[in-house]
């Protein structure tokens, strides 16, 4: 695979007094406001830049021109019918197929959509006369289109790979290490570290990762940086009733399950507990049968708004994260690790090594096995334990407040203006 990215790139050399200057395109082929933590990260991360006087640009096939924020826009691309979100859904739901996979996960077929995108592209920024001085394609299909796109702006390049498109798939069963998909997604990899200006990695062990497995450059690797964002106040938290959450997607590789199993034999020991699921998915159908059959007494809800959200995770007590042991697990970033320490909420996650290790070093929350007995046992460990589990929940909202968005933004800034002035 070739991006044919030949053409030589000009770079301006902006001071970090007059970042204010600094226009990104960011290309996201997913919805922007959707549940993704991708896209949470996106639109977090172009806020606070915007802060820094940065403007932004993104995107995608979905929804239409708007304003998102001062210095932020969404730009609607001119693609085809397969790109609605009907379709997008449609399409997802075919992601978890084996026999789609191994038919459809090809580099030429990527190639053929990646060339369609970035046509549509061109085409919109001549039209609206839109001026760039670096774009960012988000994982591994909107990087591809960056690079492309980037030869014919001439303007400087960053992939960033919120998780890895082939280890997710393994994980999940559609494909094998052995196969030629898993094959291909690794040299699509390879293509984008070696064409891309800079790649950005989820987290340090991604960027560990990719050098021991896919055999890529250290040097064009930097971890992406992330931040939480504190809620106004959490001194009133009242610990009379305890409330327990897991919020995120509700698809099959998140393993709720286990949270549901814990809750059923957490309940059987204490009463007056109240248990929650916010977030959707399309694994939430089989979720519900599950709770219903165990009797364990969940709530689910969806909180549409950013305020609705953090207002109700600052009631909450425990936050679970129940990850598998598994490589896309340990590689990628926790959304929701962010989100409750930014509520000062303790936290309860699956020993899975990589990311987690923070939990256990910060004395935000307890690491567990990844069983239902365990995490049941843990979860009573902290309910019985009220000061130890303010504790947790003060030294999480502690760490969120060391590192915000706004911190991350600005380290972030730097790497884009080293970059341009390189």
């Amino acid at each position: 695979m070739s991006c044919d990215v030949s053409a030589n790139r000009m770079k301006r050399n902006i001071p970090v007094e007059e970042s204010s200057s600094l226009k990104i395109g960011y290309i996201f082929l997913h919805p922007p406001e959707g549940s993704l933590g991708t896209a949470a990260v996106l639109l977090r991360t172009t806020k606070a830049l915007a802060d820094l006087g940065v403007e932004s640009h993104i995107f995608t096939p979905f929804g239409k021109f708007r304003q998102l924020a001062p210095r932020v826009y969404i730009h609607k691309l001119p693609t085809s019918w397969y790109y609605a979100k009907f379709f997008y859904e449609i399409a997802r739901k075919l992601y978890y197929s084996p026999f789609v996979a191994k038919r459809f996960i090809n580099i030429d077929t990527l190639m053929k959509v990646t060339n369609r995108i970035c046509r549509g592209l061109m085409k919109y920024i001549q039209k609206r006369g839109i001026e760039l001085d670096l774009i960012e394609g988000e994982q591994e299909i909107g990087a591809i289109v960056a690079i492309r796109a980037s030869a014919q702006l001439k303007v400087p390049v960053v992939a960033h790979l919120h998780n890895l498109w082939a280890e997710e798939l393994v994980d999940m069963g559609v494909i094998t290490k052995d196969s030629s998909n898993y094959q291909q997604l690794k040299q699509l990899v390879r293509q984008i570290v070696e064409e891309a200006d800079l790649t950005l990695t989820a987290t340090h062990y991604m960027k560990q990762y990719l050098v021991d497995n896919y055999e890529v450059s250290l040097s064009k690797l930097v971890p992406a940086p992330k931040g939480a964002s504190p809620v106004a106040d959490i001194s009133r938290k009242s610990y009379e009733s305890i409330k327990i959450v897991y919020s995120g997607a509700l698809s099959k590789h998140e393993n709720v399950e286990l949270y549901i199993k814990a809750i059923a034999l957490v309940s059987k020991c204490l009463e007056s507990l109240e248990f929650y699921i916010t977030g959707k998915g399309p694994y939430k159908r089989q979720l519900c049968k599950l709770a219903r059959k165990l009797k364990a007494p969940v709530r689910f809800l969806w909180l549409p708004t950013e305020n609705e959200y953090y207002n109700f995770l600052s009631k909450m007590h425990i936050g679970i994260i129940p990850w598998e042991n598994k490589v896309s697990r340990r590689i990628g970033a926790s959304m929701k690790f962010l989100d409750y320490i930014s509520a000062g909420i303790a936290v309860i996650a699956t020993d899975i090594g990589g990311w987690t290790e923070i939990i256990k070093r910060e004395r935000v929350g307890l690491l567990t096995e990844p069983s239902p007995e365990s995490m049941a046992e843990e979860i009573i460990r902290l309910i019985k334990n009220i000061p130890l589990l303010r504790e947790y929940g003060t030294n999480a909202y502690t760490l969120a407040q060391r590192y915000t968005w706004s911190e991350a933004s600005r380290a972030l800034l730097n790497k884009y203006l080293q970059l341009l002035n390189h």
